[in-house]
């Protein structure tokens, strides 16, 4: 029973600062338990219960954010504003800014780009490959008019797919949208395949035959992508960020796993530069 007893648990100075770190990279306040029962070789040597923990770890968080929490993550961004965006130079993803909005809005939308339009000193984009989401477009419109703007095509087949559920007109679509016809060509191909699976009437295949101009490379090849296609990888990178961010995070637990996600970026950018420099080629 002396395990339990109050007087004699008590979470020790160095187990308090071990577990926020453990907590930083997804580990569960109970696994946090786990390695330290494990590090101390038994739940009677640990010195305190699971709620024991959990209570430290709060107490530590509100010390945290004794001003609130907003306040902190205020703190938080002044701290590290001075930070270099990494630059990269093999054909990897760059993350120039990162922003936490409430909703996908047209006005979130338009204050985020207003800022990254600031913080380039009014340098806007010339192209923007995005998703078909219309609150976006009308923002990227708003803000930076002169963009040009392409479809997803990774979006674009899915949709494909979703509306029309035929395979064979999903990898016809597929290779329409990277072809390299005169525009003429195209038309005549377009109209040829949505004849051939008879779906001229339908209003996916209408609409997209309407807004030809955003997907289809024969109405973009006067305008420079750097070959990028689609926004898989934004995607492939949201998708590690819903695994890395839980329930009950905080605006500043959110922030560190969106940087932790960057450092790997930059590390593999590292790793990238090593084998350039010092392994043979292919």
């Amino acid at each position: 029973m002396t395990p339990f007893m109050r007087s004699n648990r008590d979470v020790s100075k160095a187990d308090i600062d071990e577990a926020p770190t453990l907590k930083e990279v997804g580990v569960g306040t109970s696994q946090v338990m786990n390695y330290l029962t494990q590090q101390a070789r038994g739940y009677h040597n640990v010195g305190f219960t699971h709620i024991d923990l959990y209570n430290a770890l709060q107490r530590g968080k509100a010390k945290e954010f004794v001003d609130g929490d907003v306040n902190a993550l205020i703190a938080y961004f002044d701290y590290k504003k001075h930070d270099d965006p990494g630059v990269n130079h093999h054909h990897n993803t760059i993350v120039f800014a990162t922003a936490i909005i409430a909703d996908e809005t047209f006005q979130s939308f338009e204050w985020v780009l207003q800022n990254v339009l600031e913080a380039t000193m009014n340098k806007s984009s010339i192209s923007v490959v995005i998703d078909g989401d219309r609150a976006m477009q009308r923002a990227i419109k708003s803000v930076i008019p002169y963009a040009k703007h392409k479809l997803c095509s990774w979006h674009l087949s899915c949709n494909a797919q979703a509306n029309i559920g035929d395979p064979k007109f999903t990898a016809a679509f597929s290779k329409y949208m990277a072809s390299w016809w005169t525009t003429d060509e195209f038309d005549i191909q377009w109209h040829s395949v949505v004849s051939e699976f008879n779906i001229e009437k339908h209003p996916w295949v209408i609409k997209k035959g309407n807004t030809r101009h955003l997907w289809a490379q024969e109405y973009l090849t006067d305008h420079f992508f750097a070959n990028i296609r689609s926004t898989q990888r934004c995607e492939s990178m949201n998708a590690s960020l819903v695994i890395a961010l839980k329930l009950k995070k905080t605006y500043l637990d959110v922030v560190r796993a969106i940087e932790d996600g960057i450092s790997r970026m930059r590390m593999n950018e590292l790793k990238e530069d090593y084998l350039s420099s010092q392994t043979k080629p292919f």
